[in-house]
């Protein structure tokens, strides 16, 4: 049965268990949330069967992923993705669809989604290779280049991914044991490009007040107007709330500086839901907010479950966390390590960035929770960060010195008739060994290999075992 199991879902078990009971839980507060979609679309199936189509693209997603090689994964996914994602960025600011005052849309695709992909895996990359002192003073100035390039690129449409991909990054290089000289480098040069474009932002919307007569180019800073209206909005609500002149700090508005429409239906929502909700299906305030199957899902599943809802969902995410730390921690490949660290801070600092902005604690976003709320690309996105943690629960493994001996050869969620191969067995040609490896999307090398690619302490002297670890 347990291998049963490990053919058909490969790598870690509660991984998969996690992700298929986001994907059940998805469906069900989407199908509550979508009202506002049925009105619009005037089907009641359309919104939840586009849904349940991109969430089966991210399983397909998950399932491909699995046959990648790892080096296929770093330089087309790393820096081949980012490369295509800059393109279609620079396309999204002219010709994308404009939707909410900013273009994060091209032809339904969010090229913003692809680039904290893509910046991820090459900053893995990077990482990697640059536990080599040379490696890493003889091209970080390029790694700058690559962040800051693509930060300036993301930062007109969408500032919140701006800032939560920074951080990420940032994380990364900590986790990495990047020295300190190079991380204060990098948050100088883009710190200070940032401000210089946050200037430059309110000098020209000073010049040009008006949208409509000013010209096309323009259009890459006004986006400025919106970030600095909802900050503007939200330290309102939180000086109302501590102005003993307020009499009702929580009464609607709608006037500029004090808009706090979202952000009180939102909090309605979760202080109707109590401890178990009104039912699923039977919020009130769906009807009011905007983006209720989306920015604000969090509100409403608050509504309908409860407490007791929401304790179950941050259960799953933790099962989900949890597993991938493992995984993490029993892998030896820096590459995986890196990548697999990388996708879980940003999901994390999404979840918590997504209810804070429910609860009224941090200015308003257009950040999904993740595998939950309504979207197209960060539902794919977000499946190919869960299976990037499959792929490297699958790649680390132990083999045997013993000839022939399958039954010692010990793995995580690979089969053993597919991990067949043994370094020091002649009885098991080289290309079986090649067949074997290409089938689980891994490399086999020499000894010989091994000794020059890693240090001596990667062997297990005390078994007289070696400890392989496939790039």
């Amino acid at each position: 049965m347990k291998n049963f199991f490990n053919k058909l879902l490969p790598g870690n078990l509660y991984i998969w268990l996690a992700y298929f009971g986001l994907l059940i839980i998805s469906i069900i507060c989407l199908f509550s949330a979508s009202s506002t979609l049925v009105a619009k679309q005037g089907s009641a199936a359309a919104p939840i069967m586009r849904h349940i189509t991109f969430l089966m693209l991210g399983f397909i997603s998950i399932i491909v992923l699995q046959k990648f090689s790892t080096q296929f994964i770093r330089y087309v996914m790393g820096y081949g993705l980012l490369i295509v994602s800059w393109i279609l960025l620079v396309l999204a600011m002219f010709i994308g669809e404009l939707k909410g005052g900013a273009t994060r849309s091209l032809w339904g695709i969010q090229p913003s989604e692809l680039a904290r992909l893509a910046l991820i895996i090459s900053t893995a990359s990077f990482m990697a290779k640059s536990q080599d002192a040379e490696f890493l003073k003889a091209k970080f100035h390029w790694f700058v280049v690559m962040f800051v390039v693509t930060l300036a690129l993301v930062v007109p449409s969408n500032l919140s991914t701006t800032i939560l991909l920074a951080f990420t990054i940032f994380v990364m290089l900590f986790i990495g044991r990047i020295p300190w000289r190079y991380i204060f480098k990098l948050l100088l040069i883009s710190g200070g490009l940032f401000v210089g474009y946050i200037s430059v932002s309110l000098v020209v919307v000073n010049i040009y007040p008006v949208s409509k007569e000013a010209p096309s180019w323009t259009r890459v800073f006004r986006r400025v107007e919106t970030w600095q209206a909802r900050v503007v909005n939200f330290s309102s609500a939180i000086n109302s709330k501590t102005d003993k002149n307020v009499t009702n700090p929580y009464e609607i508005s709608d006037e500029e500086g004090i808009n706090n429409r979202q952000s009180t239906y939102a909090l309605i929502a979760i202080a109707r839901g109590g401890l178990t909700g009104v039912g699923i299906g039977d919020s009130n305030q769906k009807n009011f907010l905007p983006e209720a199957y989306s920015d604000f899902i969090f509100a409403i599943i608050c509504e309908e479950s409860g407490l007791v809802g929401i304790l179950i969902i941050f259960i799953v995410y933790f099962v989900l966390f949890f597993s991938v730390v493992n995984t993490i921690y029993k892998s030896k490949n820096l590459f995986h390590i890196y990548m697999s660290a990388g996708c879980m801070v940003i999901m994390i600092t999404q979840i918590l960035v997504h209810c804070l902005v429910c609860l009224n604690l941090f200015p308003l976003t257009g950040q999904p929770l993740p595998l939950i709320s309504n979207g197209g690309s960060s539902i794919v996105i977000n499946s190919i960060y869960i299976g990037i943690f499959i792929y490297t629960s699958r790649q680390w493994k132990f083999i045997s010195n013993t000839a022939g001996d399958k039954n010692n050869i010990a793995s995580d969620g690979v089969d053993k008739n597919d991990a067949k191969f043994d370094i020091n067995n002649p009885a098991v040609p080289l290309e079986e060994q090649n067949n074997a490896a290409d089938n689980i999307g891994v490399e086999i090398v020499s000894e010989m290999d091994i000794d020059d690619a890693y240090s001596e302490e990667k062997k297990d002297s005390t078994d007289n075992s070696v400890t392989i670890e496939i790039e």
